[in-house]
Order: structure tokens, then sequence, then C-alpha cells
């Protein structure tokens, strides 16, 4: 009987050991120790993941969008006609090759602030891209680019008390077709080699964990596009779609816990237009995009309100300013920020 005492008593103080976390030596152990990601609910959630993994669907959408979205800046200043305008010298609608060498140089700028709420997966932080381009008029109907840029993200993942930071260089090639004045169709696809470093912390024992990954991201997008003008108002439309797909490598954390090799593929069916007034030197403008998100997007629908100004700057060079959000994500808060500027030889 006395044994039988003993023994309940030692796995009763064995359960309460386990339950507040198990000690070896007098310290807490993380959650690599054995048997603890079935043990401790937070050695199984997403505060005990890389954030390589968690964040991949959301990162991919921030910036395959902002890189499409800045070489499309680019292909949609030579699809339109010109409205016409009594005052200033309005020159809407120039492209590569409307000067006589028939050659286009731009820069764009993107930026966009992510927070992102949804529970178990947070975080916030922004990305960054720098891009630049040159194009070439072969016919009045025809325009050829190459573009190439530089990409940084840096995020704070909340959901497990760290830090991501991805970099790397894209190169990008693109091409639009008249078919008459106001329609055309473009192409344009691109690679991106990244390198991502993460950090985050155990949640037991809150030491600092850290990796280090390489990833390859390819993206292609094509879009039919229709522009018409009345006197200084300007109108388009776009139908296209979006696809891209990020394959990151296999690598092992600090603290020896191997995270597998992920790809994430996602796409988007897109429609919306613009509509534009003509003041002179500058042509602001509202618009708005409806996009159904596939693949690993989960088949989710947002609404991308637009709201910018085309700067006519000088003889040669147009310059754009354009500021978007996305609604109809509650976990989602973002702003995109686009800066463009062209001359065209």
């Amino acid at each position: 009987m006395r044994f039988r005492i003993l023994g309940i008593a030692a796995a009763a103080g064995a359960f309460v050991l386990g339950s507040s976390g198990a000690f070896a030596g007098g310290a807490l152990q993380a959650c690599t120790a054995s048997g603890y990601s079935t043990t401790y609910s937070q050695c199984s959630s997403n505060t005990n993941k890389s954030s390589t993994q968690v964040t991949a669907v959301e990162t991919l959408k921030a910036t395959s969008t902002q890189t499409a979205g800045l070489i499309a800046q680019r292909i949609g200043s030579f699809t339109g006609a010109s409205p016409k305008t009594a005052s200033g010298p309005f020159r809407g609608g120039l492209s590569g090759g409307s000067k006589d060498l028939g050659v286009g140089v731009w820069l764009n700028g993107g930026y966009s602030n992510i927070q992102y709420n949804k529970t178990g997966s947070e975080f916030n932080g922004t990305v960054w891209t720098g891009m630049g381009g040159v194009d070439y008029k072969f016919t009045d109907a025809l325009m050829v680019g190459l573009a190439a840029g530089y990409e940084d993200t840096q995020l704070k993942t909340t959901f497990n008390n760290g830090n991501l930071n991805a970099s790397g260089w894209t190169i990008a090639p693109y091409a639009l077709y008249k078919f008459t004045k106001n329609y055309s169709v473009d192409v344009s696809g691109g690679y991106s080699g990244l390198n991502y470093t993460i950090d985050r912390l155990d949640p037991l024992v809150a030491t600092k964990i850290t990796g280090k990954t390489d990833a390859d991201r390819w993206f292609a997008a094509a879009n039919l596009n229709g522009v018409w003008s009345e006197d200084a108002w300007r109108f388009s439309a776009k139908f296209g779609g979006l696809w891209a797909n990020e394959s990151k490598n296999a690598f092992n954390e600090s603290n020896g816990v191997a995270t597998s090799a992920l790809s994430t593929k996602l796409g988007s069916v897109n429609l919306g237009g613009k509509v534009g007034y003509n003041l002179g030197f500058i042509e602001p403008y509202v618009g708005g995009t409806g996009r159904k998100w596939l693949g690993d997007a989960d088949d989710k629908a947002d609404f991308l309100a637009q709201a910018g100004t085309l700067l006519y700057i000088g003889e040669l060079a147009v310059g754009t300013i354009e500021v978007s959000t996305p609604l109809g994500d509650s976990n989602l808060r973002q702003i995109n920020v686009v800066t463009n500027i062209r001359f065209d030889f």
C-alpha cells in the first residue's frame, strides 16, 4: 500500500511538472526537447514555425503584384490616345518610339506598407522595389522592352516574436502590341533570385533562433487594354491575369530544426479601369481593379482602389504618382505608392 501511494504521488508530481514546463538542471527546456511538440500547444503552433512558411502567400501577393505593377506602369504609357485640350502642352500617350530614335527609358519605385492581422499569422512591415528599363518601338504597333530591378522586404513577424528580411534582383522582358489606336494586348514575365534571413524566439525559453535560405520566383502577366478619350477626359479599361510561383529551399534553423522546401503558387484574374482629366501639365485620375485570387491564395477576392496623376515634364519626360489600397480582406491593411518617370527619344 505504501509503495502504491508513493507511486501515485510521483506520477502526480510528474504531471504538475510537465504541465508547467519540463526542467533539466533547473532550467526550462526549449521546444526542441523530446515530446514537446505534442505536449505543449506553443510548440505545435505558428509561434514555433519559421516565418518563411507562415507568411509565404501574403508576401508573394505583395511582392509579385508590386513588381508586375511597376512594369504595367510603363506598358500603360504606350496604350492610349491623347484627349484633346485647349490649355497646356498635353503629351499623354507618349511611348517608347514616339521620338525619332524609337527608344524609351524609364525608372520606377514602389513602396508597400503592410499590416496583416489574421490570428496566429500576424505580421507588419514594408516592401520596397526599384525598377528600370529600356524599350524599343519596332513599328507603330509593337513595343518590346527589358526591365531589371531590386526589391527589399522587411517584416516584423509578431506571431513568432521574430523578423523576416528578403531581398534580391529581378529581370523581366515585356512587350505590347496595339491592334488599333484604342485596343492593345501586353505580356510580361520575369525571374527573381531572393535571399531570406529570419529570426524568432523559442515559445518556451525565448532563446533567439535564426535561419537563412534562398528562393526562386517566376511571374507572368497578360492584359487586354482599351483606352478612349473625349475632349480632356481619358477612359481606360483592362482585363487580364497574373501568375506567380516562388520556391524556397530547405534549410536548418540555428536550433537544428529542419525547415522543408516550400513552393507557393498563386494567380489572379483582374478587371478594372480608370478615369482621368487633363488639366494641362497634370492629369489626375481615379480607378479601381477587382481581383479574384487563385491557387494558394484560397480563392479570395478583393478590390484595389487607385488614385494618382500624370505629370508632363518638359519635352521628353512624363511622370506618374499613384496611391492604392486593397479593400475586402478584413485581415489586411495595405497602402501602396508607385512613382514613375520615363524619357522618350
